[in-house]
Order: structure tokens, then C-alpha cells, then sequence
């Protein structure tokens, strides 16, 4: 192989100009063969291993990717939000890391049982060791002794317990991912003594409390606790300000996790945001606001706007009005849960999220529209879902004549007085999915025949179907060509309606 198959497929590698674009590349052979990879997750990765440089290492690491894909070392999808590795070229990456990092082996075991005693000895002399979906509870059975690993990759298994001192012998070790081990809930007190950690990904795990001696870990660059749905605390503002170098900081939360209200002290909330401002290095921020309070500092931030990622509001008591006083430049995903209290959503100008890719919008009564997403001209998916007063999604008031340019997702679900998604003209200007559930009073589609090409499918009750009204005949028999009967919501409608479910009863119960 290496002498007769890698040369060809080589060239590629070799026309890389960038020392630092080859040694990204050679990271990815640390993900299994047949493996989707976040680009997000990826250029988290990146930074935490200190692969990139500059003021400017997320859009470093986005230029990279493209580098790569134009030189067909990797393969991407139409979102482009994430990446594979065809297994050749990854297997010539493993072939090139070797050779590069002096022929240290690099162990990777995907989704198999538990380790054999070769497999586990192997470690002892690893840089890179990365373990995916195991299947045995007892994976790991005792502490190895690795002066030489510096990225462990433990991901998707069914690990509930580290054998005790395991990470006492690895104090060389800059990245840690354990993401994906649901059984997990807790770790080795020994976690504060790695002190050269860079990359901690503790998401989808049960850990109930933060890692003892999270403070010590100061060369720590990413944090990510998403969906940790049983760590309510938020991070002490005594632990978080000595995590001075902090660049990527991520805790998002699912809307299923909260049945009943949310009980977050406002004092803590905001001191944790005001630590939050104070880092210097910090480019991408993801996280989860629960107090009204909160939200008006997200959004009137002058030092951290240009940091927001993901944000995600839920059961904001007292917020009737979000405005957006300052731009969010890079925000790309925007949900919005159970803020019962909202009533309308202002912003000037499309600029403020020309970024903004998805919208979700859940239980929030009185919102009476969605017009501030006429300004999002790159949102590609909405989600809406039990927003009892929506008649109209977008409204006549707004100054453009063109909505939603390139959305291709479209879910309503549970919305009893909406009656139309658009009056204006120019409504989808690309291909769009439309699924309707619960809508009775929507009697009429934004389509004409102008634009009726866009539409892909459409999915929705028979009942309401029949009861359309249309633009034209023509546009009809065109709707109905791409029409598929449903009877249940779906994707991130079915997941909102479950919480929404579950918390009324728990409330009737509790009456």
C-alpha cells in the first residue's frame, strides 16, 4: 500500500501549502472509517489541539476545510455543515501520521466490544488514542500508564465508570472528549491534575456536577457540556474566571430536559456572563439563557456579540419584547421555548443576523409573528409549534418584498389561528419542504405559478389538504404532485411537542 497505492493519492496532500492545513488534515484519520464529522465539532478540535494560529482561528480553520474539499481529501454534504474522509485517503492519513510523529501508533477502535489486552498495551506508546462505540460497560478495565498520549478520544459507549487513578499517568494529555457516554455520571478526581488540557468535551453525558479541580485545568481552551441534562449548575464565576485562555465555551440545553420551571438564580446567570466577557481570547460562545435579565445582556453585549454561536432562550419569565440592540454577527442558530410572555421579536436591518441559518420557535402564546426574520435572508430552516396567537408568520408591515430566499425546511405544527405564511409575492425563491400539522384556519399556501417550482414536498392531514384554497388550478395540480399525507409532526416539531406533553402532565398530575 505504501509503496504502490498512497503515492498517486499523495499528490493531493503534497500540493497542500500550508504546514498547518496538513497537520488538520492528518488529525482527521483520529475519526473512524464511515464517520460524518461536525465541521464545527472539527475546528473545536482544531483549537483545542492548538493547531491553529492568528486572531482569527475559527474562520482559519472554516478557509482550511475548503482547502481541503477543493483538494478532494475531504468529502462534504449540501449543508456543508459536515465532513467525512473517503477510507483510502484516511488510511493513507494514518500511513502519513506515523510516519510523521516518528511511528508512534495511533490506535483507533470503532464501535467493537471491549479491548483486547494487546489493544490496551498498545496505548503505552500512543499520541492519539480514539475509541468509538464500544459496546461493553467495561471497556476500560484498568489505569495504563501513557507518558506519550496527548489526544484521547473515548466516544458513544456504554462507559459508566473509570477505574480509579486512570488519568494519574497521563499528564501529557492536551485533549479529552468523552461526548456521547449517557451512562457516565461522573469522573476521576484526578481530571484537575492534567494541567496542560486544552480540549475538555464532556456533552451527552449524566455527569451531575463539573469536574473537581476544573479550575486548576488554566491552559483549558475549549469547554463543551452540551445536553448534560442532569448538571443544572451553572459554572461558578470563581471557576470560570481562572480559565483565563478560554476560546470555545458550549452548554445547550434540549427543550426536553426542563418539564417544570427552571429554577436559575438571575445573580448567577448574569455574574456567569460577565465572566464570560471578560476573556480575551474568546471567539465562539453556545449557550442556554433562562432569565429575562440575561437575554437583554446577550443582546446589548459590545465585547462578546461577534462570539454568539448558538443561542437558545427557554421559560424567560417577563420577556415580552426581544429586541436586538447590537448585531449578532455570527449567530447561526436561534431557538426560542416557553417564553410565555413574549409578544413580538424587533430588529432593523438584515445585517444583524446575515449568518443566521436556523430558527426555532416553541409554546410562546402571544408571539403574533416571525416579521424580524424578513431581515434573516440566510435562514434555511423554521421550526414553529404551538404559538397560539400567530395568525400571519410574516405580515404586510415589513419593507421587503422578497421572505425566506433560502429556506428549505419549513415546519408549523399546532398553530389554531394562523391563517396565512405570507401575503407577499415573492415567497421561497428556492427548493423548500413544507410540513403543516394542526393548522386548521391556514387555508392558503404562498405559492403561484412563479414560484410553485421550488416546492419539493409538502406534508400535511388529508382533511386540511382538501380544504386549500388556490391560486390557480394549475398551481394546484402542481402542489398536489408533491403532497404526502401525514398524521403525526415530526423532527424538531415531534421533539418540542413531547416536552410540551410531558410538562402539562406533570402540572395536571401535580393539581
Amino acid at each position: 500500500m505504501g509503496d504502490q497505492v498512497f503515492p498517486p493519492i499523495k499528490f493531493s496532500y503534497d500540493n497542500l501549502t500550508s504546514p498547518i492545513a496538513r497537520k488538520c488534515f492528518l488529525y482527521c484519520s483520529i475519526f473512524p472509517e464511515n464517520c460524518t464529522i461536525s465541521v464545527d465539532e472539527l475546528i473545536d478540535l482544531w483549537i483545542g489541539e492548538g493547531l491553529l494560529d492568528g486572531t482569527s482561528p475559527r474562520e482559519q480553520g472554516e478557509f482550511i476545510i475548503s482547502t481541503l474539499k477543493l483538494s478532494c481529501l475531504l468529502e462534504a454534504d449540501e449543508s456543508m455543515e459536515f465532513v467525512w474522509i473517503h477510507d483510502m485517503i484516511r488510511d493513507m492519513a494514518l500511513w502519513l501520521a506515523r510516519d510523521k510523529e516518528k511511528n508512534k501508533n495511533k490506535v483507533l477502535v470503532a464501535r467493537s466490544g471491549r479491548l483486547t489486552d494487546q489493544e490496551f498495551n498498545k496505548w503505552i506508546d500512543s499520541s492519539w488514542v480514539s475509541l468509538w462505540g464500544c459496546s461493553d460497560r467495561e471497556i476500560i478495565h484498568y489505569p495504563p500508564t501513557c507518558p506519550n498520549l496527548s489526544t484521547l478520544l473515548i466516544r458513544d459507549t456504554l462507559l459508566n465508570a473509570f477505574p480509579a487513578s486512570f488519568f494519574e499517568f497521563m499528564t501529557g494529555l492536551t485533549a479529552l472528549d468523552l461526548s456521547g457516554n449517557q451512562g457516565l455520571v461522573e469522573l476521576p478526581p484526578e481530571i484537575g491534575r492534567l494541567r496542560i488540557l486544552q480540549y475538555l468535551n464532556l456533552s451527552l453525558t449524566s455527569i451531575t456536577t463539573l469536574p473537581t479541580g476544573l479550575s486548576n485545568l488554566r491552559n483549558l481552551r475549549c469547554l463543551l457540556l452540551n445536553y448534560t441534562m442532569h448538571l443544572k449548575e451553572i459554572p461558578p464565576k470563581e471557576v470560570m474566571s481562572c480559565l483565563s485562555l478560554l476560546q470555545v465555551y458550549s452548554k445547550m440545553n434540549g427543550v426536553m430536559e426542563y418539564f417544570d420551571e427552571v429554577k436559575v438564580s438571575v445573580d448567577d446567570e448574569l455574574a456567569f456572563l460577565e465572566v464570560l466577557e471578560g476573556f480575551s481570547y474568546m471567539n465562539k460562545i453556545c449557550i442556554t439563557i433562562f432569565c429575562h435579565p440575561s437575554v437583554e445582556k446577550i443582546f446589548s453585549s459590545y465585547t462578546k456579540q461577534a462570539c454568539i454561536r448558538k443561542l437558545k432562550l427557554i421559560d424567560c419569565t417577563g420577556l415580552t419584547s426581544l429586541c436586538a440592540i447590537h448585531a449578532l454577527p455570527n449567530l447561526g442558530k436561534l431557538e426560542i421555548f416557553r417564553c410565555c410572555s413574549l409578544e413580538e421579536i424587533r430588529l432593523s436591518g438584515w445585517f444583524k443576523f446575515h449568518n443566521l441559518r436556523q430558527v426555532h420557535v416553541g409554546v410562546c402564546p402571544l408571539l403574533r409573528n416571525l416579521n424580524y426574520l424578513a431581515y434573516a435572508r440566510n435562514v434555511e430552516i423554521l421550526t414553529v409549534l404551538d404559538c397560539q396567537s400567530m395568525k400571519q408568520v410574516i405580515s404586510e408591515e415589513i419593507e421587503w418584498d422578497e421572505v425566506f430566499p433560502k429556506l428549505k425546511t419549513l415546519s408549523l405544527t399546532c398553530l389554531p389561528s394562523l391563517r396565512t405564511i405570507c401575503r407577499l409575492r415573492k415567497c421561497f425563491s428556492s427548493p423548500i419542504e413544507i410540513e403543516v400539522s394542526r393548522c386548521p384556519r391556514l387555508r392558503k399556501l404562498p405559492f403561484d405559478d412563479e414560484n410553485v417550482s421550488f416546492l419539493k414536498k409538502i406534508r400535511g392531514e388529508v382533511e386540511w389538504w382538501a380544504a386549500l384554497d388556490w391560486y390557480s388550478y394549475s398551481v394546484k395540480e402542481a402542489c398536489s404532485f408533491k403532497f404526502k399525507p401525514t398524521s403525526a409532526p415530526s423532527g424538531k416539531a415531534k421533539e418540542m411537542t413531547a416536552s410540551t406533553s410531558k410538562k402539562k402532565t406533570a402540572k395536571a398530575s401535580k393539581s
